[in-house]
């Protein structure tokens, strides 16, 4: 690595630079080459569940780097090392930039496309199966089939459910953490940091039945560390 030199997002560039001796560089290198592959995926579909690996991949990227700044940080006295600090550190101005590409290369429409937004939603549910758990925005319309749930591993709950006001038109949110429910196979369970809705467990199921074949069958709710009970909506008609 020479002193200062630019980072590139290539798994080539880090291959070609990466100085010798350390231990964490292939795994910047596996982290660049997955995040190259998402991007290349998303740059051809557009879709939003590609969008989401191409974020997971960038997360993965961010991970990496960190770990071979630290590494390389540990080495005295060594001019390459300090150069491949100064370098991988630039990396900050890229992702900004990066981030941006993603949501300029994302079709609109997930969320408003029944179709689109379930074949969204068993991808996403699919994943928080056999993750430790993901934040989520969610929004209640006037049926279930209008109800939207938006899930993503290091996306800010609050930023993703101002995305689905944005997109529905919707303006009932809360949001929040959600992961697998320990004590339900069937059940997604739902940890609230926004206000609880009236009745969002039972809309939650009406929307996760009308969207079958998914992972989770039914919607359980956590409000300050305790499993808690869906609140009365003397509007719902059953939708």
């Amino acid at each position: 690595m020479k002193k200062g030199e630019q980072p590139e997002f290539s798994a080539k560039w880090w291959k070609d630079e990466q100085p010798k001796g350390l231990k964490s560089a292939g795994e910047l290198g596996n982290a660049l080459k997955d995040y190259e592959t998402a991007k290349h995926k998303l740059g051809s579909t557009g879709k939003a569940s590609d969008a989401d690996d191409v974020w997971d991949a960038l997360d993965d990227v961010k991970r990496a780097v960190k770990a071979v700044i630290a590494e390389a940080s540990k080495a005295k006295d060594n001019a390459e090392m300090d150069a491949t600090v100064d370098c991988l550190d630039k990396f900050d101005r890229g992702y900004t930039q990066e981030e941006r590409w993603i949501e300029e290369h994302t079709k609109g429409g997930t969320f408003t496309d029944p179709e689109a937004y379930q074949e969204y939603l068993a991808t996403v549910l699919k994943r928080l199966r056999t993750s430790r758990g993901m934040n989520f925005g969610f929004v209640l319309g006037k049926k279930a089939e209008d109800h939207r749930l938006a899930l993503h591993r290091s996306k800010a709950a609050r930023a993703l459910a101002m995305m689905l006001v944005k997109e529905t038109g919707i303006q009932q949110m809360t949001f929040g953490t959600a992961r697998a429910d320990k004590d339900d196979s069937e059940a997604l369970l739902l940890i609230l940091e926004g206000r609880q809705l009236p009745g969002m467990a039972k809309k939650g199921e009406r929307m996760l039945m009308k969207m079958m074949p998914l992972p989770f069958k039914k919607m359980n709710l956590e409000v300050e560390g305790k499993k808690a009970k869906d609140l009365d909506d003397p509007e719902d008609r059953g939708r």
